[in-house]
């Protein structure tokens, strides 16, 4: 009865993911994988167990993938290489996206530690010559063991609603927690009754050990809350209730007789599994950790006790949850755009009680990275907030650098620093995943609403909350001016389409002017210092995330000249420089846009008409239709000139001063009298468009657009702005895994990377360089050194040679350490303060 109802359930899911199967063919692969003797039962210790040795071949301590035997031909179209062992990693990496790789190490009858997925050659080509990690959200540079502990002991004070996620499984992930908690006190449980021996049945030390010691309130809690529940596999209807809540949350921190978590949070990266609440009964270190000892410990049981139904119930739940918590965090494929990663990577805030610490997250970071594999440089990026909060992560980057560079012989020489990125956001709605029709109240809309904009001004108090921050760190730096070797960059990351390259800009060209002159002081006054350290560097998330081309295009070529982006700066995901325009116009068919998208995108290419650095001949068209837009828009005729002036001078930090903008200041003097009619008339088009909310729900009208009728024009468009990058020398940042998902790709013979840099010389394509990066190694189910394999698998299903691939490789890794922002460590005295005062001279934003 029971698999009935698993199988009617997983079957509901597998149609709907996957509409090209058939049902016949759904059940063939059932009884392929569930069923591999006819008329057999299999217990899920035994499938798990089955499952583990067919995927992975373990050779002491390591483990290698293996693809399955696939031999029916119903799975025929899993094998898409030839190339050896490419099958069986290609195989793994999709498993990953929904099964922890490390509860399958954990029940390999020889117990592997770890996976191995590199070639002899590759490995050996990163180790000797060394590479960088150019692209890294530290929040997310963890492995999921790592979270997995730190979030059983974060719900302990978790709020009610604190794993709900707009999209996730358990009804938006409200029911995440309940089963959380219960799986928490379960695990404490089982953990001791292990200990102990397990020599009666688990239902019968519960009774006369485990609850014993409990108050009768709290056993009661205990009997029908955690046991009743969770042996039955399913919430009661009062889950969700405040009362119960709470009472689950008091027996874990302080009833359960068992709860051994330490009050103290983790002071290193070695230490985090020792705060594992179960650690006092299952020590273990960084790859044996107590929860990997749990589940080794747990099956053998099973297994030796296969009567004691109610510890296999309880065990068999433990892995259920792990296993929904897993899916909750790595992003799930077939749904594209960055809205959908950004819910996922959010996921992970409510769970990070033992992994708040900088120093911990970085440490873990370069762990994660490869650095006992060749990591040279560890750039991790992270938002910056309020002051005291900047300089209690500023710390503990310290902290991890110096250890990063003495603890061992595979630490010394790796370079670390840390790129601030601004992140971008629609609002409080969007983020929550209820976006309110036609963009209102977001941060772009100029009506108060809420919380969300109370300034009167597109984008005002979303500005202003980021300009605090950015004026908190130019505070920092110029109070401990030696942060500057650490702090090495700028970026803006998350909703590209959310938040567009102008409201930034400001905070981008203060940040590098502060950091100019707090590298002046260095030079001047620091004994220690006997030249000026290099400039901050600029990067920007732009090109990942559009709807047509044009626009990826567009952001792109603002980025390089508004922020601006020099030589030695790089750009992040820039994948619109990679597409096929020819190809893309033919299956994007017809495309919904706003107004002002389609309007600021033809505009931009007219104006590349205009000064004669292309020439796609539809100058009648632009005009007709730029004409058309804006009037619709602004309610009144307005040339291409004057549209274009407005995109100049959203950029212009004079021009958005005198509009007034954020809102925090009234608008300055000018606009009338003094200034002569055309300029008067720019102010006017940049107010409207900044205050205006009736421009502003104009701008959000729907124009649809035949991506076909635009194919040339972005043959022509792509290629002038892939000379521009190369000629500037700017290295764009790939991230395999991460386009892959976000992109919706398919498989990485598709990325564009190819066609950013052929690994063959093309005549019609500017190459430009690149560099690898894991972007988010959690969410994702990677890391940096598997990045870089997935890559050289996918190089040689497409028909390179191994010494083909080895050559290219070789560039990526080169052009890795070439861009990299990171400076070797040097120790820092001991007294940072300097007198205050000095940036007083750097021009402010607005």
């Amino acid at each position: 009865m029971r698999t009935r109802k698993l199988w009617r359930a997983a079957e509901g899911k597998l149609l709907t993911a996957f509409p090209a199967f058939s049902v016949d063919e759904t059940v063939a692969i059932r009884d392929w994988l569930w069923f591999p003797e006819q008329g057999a039962s299999v217990s899920i210790a035994a499938y798990l167990r089955a499952l583990a040795r067919r995927l992975f071949v373990a050779s002491g301590s390591v483990a290698s993938p293996r693809a399955p035997d696939l031999q029916d031909e119903s799975m025929e179209a899993v094998r898409h290489s030839d190339v050896p062992g490419a099958r069986s990693r290609r195989f793994l990496r999709w498993l990953s996206f929904a099964l922890p790789p490390h509860l399958l190490l954990a029940v390999h009858p020889d117990k592997p530690l770890h996976v191995d997925v590199l070639t002899p050659s590759l490995d050996r080509m990163l180790a000797d010559h060394g590479f960088a990690e150019p692209h890294l959200h530290v929040g997310a540079g963890l492995r999921f063991e790592d979270l997995w502990v730190s979030a059983l002991v974060s719900v302990s004070e978790a709020r009610h609603a604190g794993f709900s996620s707009p999209g996730a499984e358990l009804d938006h992930g409200d029911d995440l927690l309940p089963w959380m908690l219960r799986i928490a006190v379960v695990r404490q449980w089982l953990a001791v009754f292990l200990a102990d021996g397990g020599r009666t049945t688990f239902h019968w030390w519960l009774l006369h050990v485990g609850l014993a010691g409990l108050p009768p309130t709290q056993s009661l809690v205990a009997r029908r809350e955690v046991w009743s529940a969770v042996a039955r596999g399913q919430l009661g209807a009062g889950a969700r209730s405040s009362a119960v809540h709470a009472a689950l949350q008091g027996l874990l921190r302080e009833f359960c007789p068992i709860n051994a978590s330490r009050p103290d949070a983790p002071q290193c990266y070695a230490e985090l599994h020792s705060h594992d609440p179960i650690a006092r009964w299952f020590g273990g270190g960084r790859l044996e950790t107590p929860d990997r000892l749990l589940i080794v410990c747990a099956m053998r049981h099973v297994e030796q006790h296969p009567n004691d139904l109610a510890f296999q119930a309880l065990f068999y739940q433990l892995i259920r949850v792990q296993g929904l918590f897993y899916r909750h965090l790595v992003q799930r494929p077939m749904t594209p755009g960055l809205l959908w990663f950004i819910r996922f990577y959010s996921r992970m805030s409510p769970a990070k009680k033992l992994v708040s610490s900088m120093k911990v997250k970085v440490e873990a970071a370069a762990a994660v990275c490869g650095r006992s594999r060749g990591l040279r440089s560890l750039e991790v990026r992270t938002a910056p907030d309020d002051t005291d909060h900047m300089r209690r992560d500023f710390a503990g980057l310290f902290e991890a650098a110096r250890g990063l560079n003495g603890a061992d012989e595979t630490s010394a020489g790796l370079e670390v620093g840390l790129v601030l990125h601004l992140t971008k956001s629609r609002g409080v709605d969007a983020d929550r995943g209820q976006p309110n029709a036609h963009g209102r109240g977001c941060h772009a809309d100029p009506e108060p609403y809420g919380t969300t904009n109370g300034f009167g001004y597109r984008f005002g108090s979303y500005y202003d909350s980021r300009r605090s921050q950015i004026m908190a760190l130019a505070d920092l730096l110029e109070s401990h001016p030696h942060l500057l070797r650490l702090v090495r960059g700028i970026d803006a990351c998350t909703d590209e389409l959310g938040t567009p390259n102008w409201v930034l800009a400001p905070l981008f060209r203060y940040f590098i002017r502060v950091s100019e002159a707090v590298g002046e002081l260095l030079a001047v006054r620091d004994p220690y210092v006997r030249s000026r350290p290099p400039r901050c560097r600029r990067t920007i998330h732009v090109g990942e995330d559009f709807i047509h081309l044009q626009g990826g295009l567009r952001r792109i070529d603002e980025a390089i000249q508004f922020l601006p982006l020099e030589h030695g700066d790089r750009l992040g995901h820039g994948l619109a420089l990679g597409v096929d325009p020819a190809k893309w116009s033919i299956q994007s068919g017809r495309l919904a846009l706003t107004r002002e998208e389609r309007l600021l995108d033809l505009t931009w290419e007219w104006r590349l008409n205009s000064i004669g650095r292309v020439a796609t001949g539809r100058d009648l068209l632009l005009e007709r239709e730029i004409r058309r837009m804006a009037k619709q828009v602004f309610q009144r005729e307005l040339s291409p000139w004057a549209v274009d002036c407005l995109v100049r001078d959203l950029h212009d930090d004079a021009m958005l001063r005198r509009a007034g903008f954020p809102g925090d200041q009234p608008p300055g003097q000018g606009d009338s009298g003094g200034s002569s009619a055309p300029m008067r008339e720019r102010s006017w088009i940049l107010g409207q468009y900044l205050t205006n909310k009736q421009v502003y729900r104009r701008g959000q009208a729907i124009e649809w657009v035949d991506a076909e009728g635009d194919g040339a024009a972005l043959s022509i468009l792509s290629r002038y702005l892939r000379e521009r990058v190369a000629r500037l020398g700017l290295i764009v940042e790939v991230n395999p895994t991460s386009n892959l998902l976000i992109g919706h790709l398919g498989q990485l013979r598709d990325h564009p990377l190819w066609r950013l840099q052929p690994p063959t010389p093309a005549a019609d394509l500017v190459p430009v360089r690149i560099c690898i990066g894991s972007d988010d190694p959690l969410t994702f189910a990677t890391n940096l050194p598997n990045e870089y394999q997935l890559i050289s698998d996918a190089m040689q299903a497409l028909g390179y040679t191994a010494s083909q691939c080895g050559d290219w490789l070789e560039s990526v890794r080169k052009a890795g350490m070439d861009g990299r922002f990171t400076l070797p460590w040097r120790e820092q005295p001991s007294v940072w303060q300097y007198s205050s005062g000095f940036i007083r001279f750097v021009s402010l934003p607005p």
